[in-house]
């Protein structure tokens, strides 16, 4: 079960899987294992790179070529939905990490150490202040 509308849970997937599936579905994307996706295979991690880049905003596309034969044609594909990724280190691109917020964790912390004064509870953002400190924020600009 998951707190967020329309989440879609995954890890791994294509870049092609992830670009049609945003268009048909528009859905919360919960993307593991996102430290694996920009490795070794330079069309994958730019695929990737370019629907996660264009997806921050309602105007955001990835263009691609369907059809066969002579029928072949550009489609834009929608790439705007809400996100969040999990992944081990730090090996997202700047341009991702850019339009992200970012959520640190140790593998020291555990669940039952979130108890309110443990050191876990201490190092966790506090995001219900966030929204208020952002139109703070966006009011002195």
């Amino acid at each position: 079960m998951h707190l967020v509308a329309k989440a879609w849970m995954t890890g791994g997937v294509s870049a092609a899987a992830l670009f049609r599936k945003i268009e048909r579905v528009m859905p919360t994307l919960l993307l593991d294992e996102i430290d694996t996706m920009f490795g070794d295979d330079p069309e994958m991690t730019s695929s990737i790179k370019g629907i996660l880049n264009t997806g921050y905003s309602r105007s955001g596309v990835f263009t691609r070529c369907v059809g066969q034969g002579q029928n072949i044609e550009e489609k834009d594909f929608a790439t705007y939905c809400p996100k969040a990724f999990a992944g081990i280190g730090s090996k997202l691109p700047d341009t991702i990490v850019d339009r992200s917020i970012r959520s640190c964790s140790s593998a020291a912390a555990r669940p039952n150490a979130s108890l309110p004064g443990s050191a876990s509870a201490r190092r966790r953002p506090n995001w219900h202040r966030w929204p208020l400190s952002s139109a703070r924020g966006a009011a002195h600009r």
